[in-house]
C-alpha cells in the first residue's frame, strides 16, 4: 500500500506491524488511519516503530503545551484504530520510566502495569501520550509513594492530574469566551461610533462628513448630501 510500508494484505486480512509483530486491522481502521492529520499519522508511525524512543522525545514543559501543543492522538484513538495492546505498551513504557527513577522498596510488576494501562485506557481514552508523561513525571517530582508504586498510587496521580486538566481547559474556554466577548463590544463601540457620524454627517455636519471619507465607508452606507 503506498506510502505505508508496513501494512500489507495477507489472505484478504490487512496486518500492521505492533512492536514487531504483524497485527491484524480491519479496512474501516486502516481507512481512519489514513485519513488521520498529517502530525497525528506520524506520530502513530514513530509509536509502531519506535515506542520508547518516541515516547523519551515527547514534551513535558507545561500542562497548557501538552494538552493543545501536541498532535490530537489520543491513547484511546490509538487503541481503537490500531490495537489495545499498542496502547498498553506506550503506558507501560512510562510506567516503566517511573519504576527506574524512584528508589522505592516495592515497585510494579507486570499485572499491575497491565491493569494501569487498562485503566487508563478504558477511564481516561482522552488522554495524549504526552499528557500521560507529563502525569507520571509529575507524579514523579511531586507525588507521594510512601516507598511503594503499585495500582493505587498510580491511580491517585492520574485523577490528580485529571482534574488540573479540567482547571486548564476551563480557564483556556473562560478566557476565549472573555476575548469573544471584548472583540464584540469592540465591534459594537465600533458600530454606534459610525452611525454617529452618519447621523451627524446626515444633518449635514461637515467635520463628520470628512471623517466618513477618511474611514472609507461606501456611498451607499453614507446616506447624507454633501
Amino acid at each position: 500500500i503506498k506510502d505505508y510500508s508496513n501494512l500489507k494484505k495477507i489472505m484478504g486480512e490487512i496486518t500492521i506491524k505492533v512492536l514487531g509483530k504483524e497485527t491484524a486491522i480491519t479496512e474501516q481502521q486502516l481507512t481512519e488511519i489514513k485519513s488521520l492529520p498529517k502530525e497525528e499519522l506520524s506520530l502513530l508511525k514513530k509509536f509502531l516503530k519506535m515506542p520508547k524512543y518516541t515516547y523519551e522525545q515527547l514534551p513535558t514543559n507545561s500542562i497548557s503545551s501538552v494538552i493543545y501543543d501536541t498532535p490530537e492522538l489520543t491513547i484511546g484513538k490509538i487503541a481503537r484504530l490500531v490495537s489495545r495492546t499498542a496502547a498498553q505498551s506506550i503506558i507501560s513504557i512510562g510506567l516503566n520510566e517511573v519504576a527506574e527513577a524512584l528508589n522505592v522498596g516495592k515497585t510494579l510488576n507486570s499485572t499491575q502495569m497491565r491493569m494501569i494501562a487498562d485503566y487508563v485506557i478504558d477511564n481516561f481514552h482522552y488522554l495524549k501520550p504526552s499528557e500521560i508523561k507529563y502525569c507520571f513525571h509529575r507524579g514523579i517530582f511531586q507525588g507521594e509513594t510512601y516507598n511503594k508504586l503499585d495500582c493505587n498510587i498510580i491511580g491517585k496521580w492520574i485523577k490528580s492530574y485529571d482534574m488540573m486538566r479540567d482547571d486548564e481547559t476551563s480557564s483556556r474556554s473562560l478566557s476565549k469566551e472573555q476575548e469573544t466577548k471584548t472583540m464584540l463590544d469592540g465591534i459594537e463601540g465600533y458600530e454606534m461610533m459610525i452611525q454617529s457620524l452618519v447621523d451627524r454627517a446626515s444633518d449635514g455636519d461637515k467635520d463628520a462628513i470628512e471623517s466618513l471619507k477618511r474611514w472609507k465607508l461606501s456611498d451607499s452606507r453614507m446616506a447624507f448630501k454633501e
